[in-house]
């Protein structure tokens, strides 16, 4: 996720300016005001007058849905340290920024009342049908449960996730292909969205991001889980130890 394509243009640039013509010859490029120092410009004449790594987090910011420390290190401890420029930065597009440290985890949202901005809407979230919300509830509280017990890295296996399906809307489905295809689905489109990410070279299985408990409360997928109609296994929080005075959820 790291590897975006890097911004066209002459970036540090100390090529000579081409030749002007007429009255433009008057003038150098030296002799006009200036925003961007040499180091920041992306050509000769950018207006712009923020640093280089600043404008790659906005651009990383604008393009994907979140940026994490576990995948882009570089990018968000710019976010992190510059979060009043960025804020300002987005602002002006009618977003706003949200950063959760806890998790690392920043990532940019439409500002305002829904529907009430003037502004084209950039950052318009996408309803996730029923199997993928079923398995990003379920993976929510499995989360806790593993984070509970001092796991630093979440992992979950293609069979947890199918058995998090048959726990629900296919229980009493007895057609193992359309349950299969119904998991291959469901965790594409958590992929898709970043929730999930497979791990390279072990097959089937998976990494629950950081940016699941930075957006989605405890309290909020127990009780969807409960609407959905199913049940939450409690052994793993049972077997845990406790955890004082837990930090609420960032947003």
């Amino acid at each position: 996720m790291d590897d975006l394509p890097r911004t066209t243009g002459a970036t540090n640039s100390t090529s000579a300016a081409p030749e002007l013509e007429g009255i433009d010859a008057a003038f150098s490029l030296g002799d006009l005001p200036q925003t961007t120092t040499l180091e920041d410009a992306l050509s000769d004449d950018d207006p712009g007058d923020l640093p280089v790594p600043i404008r790659r987090a906005l651009t990383v910011l604008l393009k994907q849905a979140y940026v994490c420390e576990l995948d882009q290190p570089r990018d968000y401890a710019t976010i992190a340290a510059n979060r009043g420029e960025i804020s300002r930065a987005l602002a002006n597009l009618g977003l706003a920024l949200k950063l959760s440290e806890r998790y690392g985890c920043a990532w940019a949202v439409q500002a305002g009342v829904a529907g009430k901005s003037p502004l084209l809407a950039l950052k318009t979230p996408v309803p996730l049908t029923r199997d993928p919300s079923i398995l990003l509830i379920s993976l929510r509280v499995q989360q806790h449960a593993l984070e509970t017990r001092g796991e630093e890295n979440w992992f979950v296996d293609r069979e947890d996730l199918e058995g998090m399906l048959k726990a629900g809307p296919y229980a009493d489905d007895r057609d193992g292909a359309r349950v299969s295809k119904a998991v291959r689905l469901a965790i594409e489109r958590l992929c898709v969205y970043g929730y999930l990410k497979a791990v390279p070279g072990v097959e089937d299985r998976y990494r629950i991001m950081p940016i699941l408990p930075a957006v989605f409360g405890l309290d909020r997928a127990r009780e969807l889980l409960s609407a959905f109609g199913v049940s939450e296994d409690k052994d793993d929080d049972a077997s845990a130890p406790a955890t004082p005075n837990p930090r609420p959820e960032e947003a």
